[in-house]
């Protein structure tokens, strides 16, 4: 006899998956930029490396994918003003 209290039911863990996103862009300071979370990876020319924390990654995002779109963009320019104001920080 099965009581009403327990159920039979699957509990599964509530998660979400993070993606890795890739930008495509050309530049003469940045070689290679991705994203994941809140977590910016940037490669500037000379190899050197850095992983930042994006405060607002929704409004990052954004803000780099119209800098990218923009012909007269800049995603050196627009990395450098982030961590200059503290938007992006080093981890």
């Amino acid at each position: 006899m099965e009581c009403g209290r327990h159920s039979k039911r699957s509990h599964k863990p509530s998660y979400y998956r993070i993606i890795m996103k890739q930008f495509t862009f050309t530049s003469s300071a940045i070689d290679n930029l991705s994203m994941e979370g809140d977590r910016v990876s940037v490669t500037f020319h000379g190899g050197r490396e850095y992983t930042y924390k994006a405060v607002d990654p929704i409004t990052f995002e954004t803000a780099l994918n119209g800098e990218i779109a923009d012909p007269e963009g800049s995603v050196g320019r627009l990395v450098n003003q982030l961590i200059r104001s503290e938007d992006l920080v080093t981890v």
